[in-house]
This record gives structure tokens, sequence and C-alpha cells, in this order.
């Protein structure tokens, strides 16, 4: 502690105050100063310099031992809130480096995405250090596109947490070649069982196959899901049709895919929340209508870039408060392809005996069950003919396709020829197949070396 007078040779009470306070830096060192000033500017000027407190001359003993003792007080307070303070510190260090590590054990599990590809942009900013929004691709056998935009409720760790599970779900039944709506149905189940009840995930899932034309799209509970039709100059809006998953059983669930027609040239564009509910500084939200006049008015080359521009412009990509996920897709040639990429490490062994098995399906599992996954997994793992996958894949699905929808649902393809046409065929084949009644498919599979 240090009684410090005014009037002083060489340095005055004021500057040798200022030295002392800066020498001390972090250390709590009181200085009371002893003056016989009384007029309030001097006694403030004391206190401004950094002074606790002052003693008028001539000095009470009574006065000064009070004021020693509150503030040895208020030291031992300092010296334990600068204890709390350092082991805040430490664990706050901890904390830093424990979710970095997390983060990246995070990402890695559900970055797996297996498209590299120009004609898909991807634009994700998280609010904290781990991201409650989750991007996840994958080619399915036949050469298509999976494609999963996610929003969890929350923030941080606690957002993430079910990124995991739904990563898992998502690329293992893609690759496999599993429909939208199984991938929908496992993912819901899987976040169901796991998901505290305040947690669900808004997605966006499409499943895009180039080669073939078609587009399929489920929507819950994400705002944005847009076809922009460049050669019509015509955009199509996907609303959500769902309630999220998570929060109800699969036998609660509605799963109906949009099913559309799509060309070279289209661009579709998915993005969640994140961009929509952004405020500016006169609390107005960005909104739809921003969104969908950037798709009609710029380029695929442009959007990503006008879009980041308009949204930091608008208020701010570096403090916002939700997760912010933009991604688009130019359907393009770049696109198309004969199925997912071999992986050595899947390569098991070559049999060289003989199999075989018969399949017969019936009219009540036709209307919810595809066998196509099962029979390629079950070829794969009999045979070893992992390298073969996607063949396999487009040779049993061309003929399953050809049993069902024109020898059981006398579906005409010449129906698939114009978009409307495209959308109609689809919606057809879902009313016809919950009409079935007593028809059957039956499949039989052997191998000769």
């Amino acid at each position: 502690m240090v009684l410090m007078d005014v009037m002083m040779p060489v340095m005055d009470g004021y500057d040798a105050t200022t030295h002392i306070k800066a020498h001390c830096r972090d250390r709590f060192v009181p200085v009371i100063f002893i003056t016989a000033m009384t007029d309030e500017d001097s006694l403030a000027k004391c206190i401004e310099a950094g002074g606790d407190d002052f003693l008028n001359k001539p000095i009470s003993r009574v006065i000064l031992q009070s004021k020693i003792n509150a503030f040895k007080r208020n030291y031992h307070l300092y010296q334990t809130i600068s204890e709390q303070k350092r082991l805040l510190e430490i664990a706050q260090e901890t904390m830093v480096n424990e979710q970095l590590v997390a983060e990246r054990i995070h990402s890695n599990i559900i970055n797996r995405s297996q498209i590299d590809l120009d004609c898909v942009q991807v634009f994700s900013k998280p609010s904290a250090t781990f991201n409650g929004d989750i991007v996840l691709c994958a080619r399915n056998p036949s050469g298509g596109i999976n494609l999963l935009v996610g929003d969890f409720t929350g923030h941080g760790l606690t957002a993430a947490i079910g990124a995991l599970p739904t990563s898992n779900v998502f690329y293992s039944m893609a690759e496999k070649g599993f429909g939208l709506r199984d991938i929908v149905y496992e993912i819901n189940k899987q976040l169901a069982e796991c998901l505290p009840t305040n947690m669900f995930l808004a997605v966006g899932i499409i499943h895009l196959d180039i080669n073939a034309g078609r587009l399929e799209v489920f929507n819950a509970g994400i705002p944005g899901i847009c076809l922009w039709r460049n050669n019509e100059k015509r955009l199509l809006k996907f609303v959500s049709q769902s309630i999220p998953l998570g929060i109800v059983p699969n036998y609660e669930l509605s799963v109906e895919p949009e099913v559309i027609k799509v060309m070279d040239n289209d661009r579709l564009i998915l993005y969640t929340d994140g961009i929509t509910d952004l405020n500016n500084a006169h609390n107005d939200k960005f909104g739809d209508e921003r969104i969908d006049a950037l798709i009609v008015d710029s380029e695929s080359t442009t959007f990503f870039d006008q879009l980041l521009h308009q949204v930091n412009t608008f208020g701010s990509i570096d403090n916002h408060f939700d997760d912010i996920t933009l991604v688009q897709i130019s359907c393009d040639k770049e696109l198309r392809s004969s199925g997912c990429p071999l992986q050595d490490k899947d390569i098991r062994f070559h049999s060289n005996g003989n199999w075989s098995f018969e399949l017969e399906i019936n009219n009540s599992v036709l209307k919810h069950f595809d066998p196509l996954p099962s029979l390629v997994q079950m070829l794969v793992d009999i045979q070893g003919l992992n390298k073969h996958r996607s063949n396999l894949f487009t040779i049993l699905s061309e003929l399953y396709s050809n049993a069902l929808d024109h020898g059981i649902l006398m579906l005409e393809s010449a129906l698939k020829n114009t978009p409307q046409g495209f959308t109609t065929y689809y919606q057809e084949r879902e009313t016809r197949l919950k009409a079935l009644d007593n028809q059957w498919i039956k499949i039989r599979l052997s191998g000769t070396p």
C-alpha cells in the first residue's frame, strides 16, 4: 500500500501514481492520497490519476487504520478473483483445445464427400466452433448425386452431435444405392432414437440423376430448395412438405419426394435459414425475396459471389448468430458419370464356387421395398464383384424398373418426353403402386465360375 503526498519535489503525486499503477499492471497496489487540499477538482484529480482513496490532513489515526483494514479486505478479494480468473483462463484454454480436436474429428467423419466438381459449390460458415448445419454429398452406384443440406436445432457442439449418426446413415445407404425415401426413414429413425426431445433436424435431401434427367426432392423444414430452369427462365421452388426429422417415429412420418425432369443448364440451389434470418442494423431480415431475385438475374458462375456480397452488405457474415449454408449445383455434362469410384480397400475376394438364390416379391412388399441395394450388396459379398458395383446396379435397376413400371404398373415411357409428362409419370406411378393387388416379381441370380 502506498501513502502518497500530492506536492513533492521532482515529480508530483499525480505523475508518481500514474507510474506506480503502470508498473504494477495486474497487481493490486492501493494508493491513498494524503493531502491538505479540500476542493472537489483536486480530489477528483487524485482519483483520475489512479488513486484509490484520499485522506485530508491532519490525519486521523482511527480513520487511517479503518482504511487500511478495508483495503486489506479488498486485497484478499482481489487475490481470490485473480486466482479464479487464472483458473478460468486455463479451463477455457483446455476447452478450446478439446473443441478444436473434437471439431477436427467431427469434420473428418462428416466431410467424406465423393464430389469434387466445379459445378458443385458450397459455402458454409458456423456461428461457433462447431457447425450445426451439415452438407453431405455422395454418388450412388448408378452415377447419380445424393445431396443433404441440414440444420440442427441450436448452435455449437450440441447442434453438431446429431451430424454423426446422420452422416453415417447417409453415406452408407447412398453408396449402396438406397433410394431417397429409404435414406430419409433411416435417418429419422436414428435421430428419433438418440436425440433429446428438444432437438431435431430441418433438412433438404435431393437425388439428382443427370443421365436419366431425373430429380427427386424432399424438404423437411429448410427455407430454400430452388431449381432455376435456365432454358425457360423459370424458377421452381420446393416448399417444406414434412416436419423436421427426429421428432416422430417413422410410422407417423410422411415421406413423399417430388420428382421432376431436370435438363442441362438447370441450376439447383439449397440454403438454410442462417441467410434468410440474417438481421441488419434496422432489425430487418434478409428474406427469401432477395435470393429469388438474385437467382433470376445472375449467371451460375457469379451467383455465389453476388449473394455473399449482398449478405455482407446487408448485415455481416462474420458477425452472424446462426450457421449459414449455401449450395449450388449446375446441371451439366460434368455430372454425368458411370458411378461411384472404386475404393481398393473395398475389394474382398473372388469366389470360385457355384451359387444361386431366388427372391419373390409380392404386391404388399412391392409398395415399399426396393430390393436393388440388398441384391447388389449380396453379389459384392458373395462373388467379390465390388469393382463392377456400378454396372451391376445399372443392369439390375433397368431390369427391375422395366418389370415393375411396365410389366406390372403398365406405365408408358413416352409420358416422360416432356417436363410435365415426367412429373405425371411419377405421380401416376405412386398412385398405381398403392393400388397393387396380387402381383409379384421374381428374381433369380446365379454365379458360375
